[in-house]
């Protein structure tokens, strides 16, 4: 009826989910320095606060590195929230069939997030 809770070794010594674990930490270190680089960019630095149009995002997506820099954002931010929902899942969900039904809805939406954000980062 109820799953055995495996130790932290157990689910370490799986290849997959020590990769899994291991990116959950790295991307969420990017995503805390890419977002406080963000705030600054946007909210903070160059030169005095105007309000954001759509002419001052387009022009910060001419540069390369700018739309480097929002694509690795885009992906890190995907994976992490995506990785995070799978082990909430993991966690929480009993059932091996709702967990493979959630688990392929978790993976659609997660692509349909990055198609979306990437199709309009690179416009």
């Amino acid at each position: 009826m109820f799953r055995r809770i495996i130790s932290s070794a157990e689910y370490a010594a799986r290849p997959r989910a020590s990769i899994n674990w291991f990116l959950q930490r790295v991307t969420g270190v990017v995503l805390a320095v890419v977002l406080l680089a963000h705030v600054w960019m946007v909210h903070i630095g160059f030169g005095p606060a105007k309000p954001v149009s759509l002419e001052m995002v387009m022009d910060r997506l001419r540069s390369p590195g700018m739309l480097l820099f929002y694509l690795v954002f885009l992906y890190c931010g995907a994976w992490h929230g995506i990785n995070g929902l799978l082990n909430v899942l993991d966690d929480y969900v009993r059932s091996d069939k709702w967990r493979g039904v959630l688990v392929t809805a978790a993976w659609i939406m997660g692509a349909f997030i990055v198609g979306m954000g990437t199709i309009s980062v690179l416009r």
